[in-house]
């Protein structure tokens, strides 16, 4: 089958989808146009608002939308911890506000701005020191306000922020995978174990392990989570920042947090890895990858930030706002 068999395939199935929503959900005032985006929890449709006109952020009047319909497997949780997320940190630039929220029986849409874009892996090798500065300050102040607000998004990427090179701006989207920041424990309550002497042996593994095997529930993409659950939304602005310094995009390509980890290593090192999982303090050096990788000289502000972004210890981990106050982006 060729590649336009392939595409016409998928325009009918698209097709076919958009006619089953709108059977799903009757007197749906959207009409969906095209998909443009499609997640494991939901699926995003370009849509024309028939009863009313919103105005988007740079001023302009119009009714195209963008409706996320959120699958009914979604627990209602889920679903309701989304929405009033993004109910509560509507009215900031770089956040895409939530204009509408319908639900009919099991099926649930969210309303948002349709923001015109350009796809990430399109330019990233493009953007100028400027366009990589407006991309960092646009993507930093929206998780600034996040964090303000006392949440985490969890999932930030490139996919997850809409960022317009021309007008050098962007919005952060996607809050499925948010939660609100846990409350940190008073360890003072609790009083220092003794430490236990373990018999030495060899490391080995279990012939046929029968045992079943234990799964983190962690939230996040592949390659841009962190090697822990702080600070992960700064983690991967550094992430971002890596691809975009070194024309690689994605940077980390594994398929499990085992090989995330020594990919991690392979750039960190193996001695600076064990330093941190013995004490949490090491030094980070990026500067001879980016280098290698780079095909221009990289600013030497903006590698500093890198390794800010990329503290493994996350009690050490540059924050959004120090990050925006940091004089790369103050030049």
């Amino acid at each position: 089958m060729s590649s336009s068999d392939d595409s016409e395939q998928t325009k009918l199935e698209v097709q076919l989808e958009i006619s089953n929503f709108q059977r799903d959900f009757p007197n749906c005032p959207y009409k969906m146009i095209e998909k443009i985006g499609q997640g494991t929890f939901s699926s995003v449709y370009k849509a024309v608002d028939t009863q009313h006109q919103h105005t988007s952020d740079c001023g302009e009047e119009c009714n195209i939308v963008a409706v996320k319909r959120i699958y009914p497997t979604s627990s209602p949780t889920r679903i309701l911890t989304e929405l009033s997320i993004l109910h509560s940190l509507s009215g900031h630039p770089n956040i895409a506000p939530l204009l509408n929220a319908i639900r009919h029986d099991d099926q649930v849409i969210a309303v948002l701005p349709y923001y015109p874009h350009a796809n990430f892996k399109h330019y990233f090798r493009e953007l100028s020191n400027n366009q990589t500065k407006s991309y960092l300050r646009s993507l930093l102040s929206a998780l600034k306000h996040v964090h303000h607000k006392g949440y985490i998004h969890r999932d930030v990427k490139p996919s997850n922020f809409i960022f317009s090179p021309e007008k050098e701006a962007g919005v952060l989207i996607d809050f499925g995978l948010a939660q609100t920041e846990a409350d940190k424990r008073d360890d003072s309550k609790f009083k220092q174990p003794k430490p236990i002497k373990l018999e030495k042996r060899r490391p080995f593994y279990i012939v046929d392990d029968k045992r079943p095997s234990i799964r983190a529930n962690r939230a996040g993409t592949r390659g841009f989570r962190a090697p822990e659950t702080r600070a992960i939304d700064i983690w991967s602005v550094g992430v971002i920042l890596l691809s975009i310094l070194t024309g690689q995009f994605p940077f980390f390509q594994s398929t499990d947090d085992v090989e995330a980890m020594l990919e991690i290593s392979h750039i960190f090192g193996k001695q600076k890895m064990k330093q941190l999982a013995c004490t949490l303090r090491k030094e980070i050096g990026l500067r001879h990858i980016v280098d290698k990788m780079s095909e221009n000289p990289v600013d030497e502000e903006a590698l500093d930030l890198l390794e800010k972004l990329l503290e493994l210890d996350p009690s050490k981990r540059i924050t959004a706002s120090e990050a925006l106050h940091h004089t790369y982006l103050q030049q």
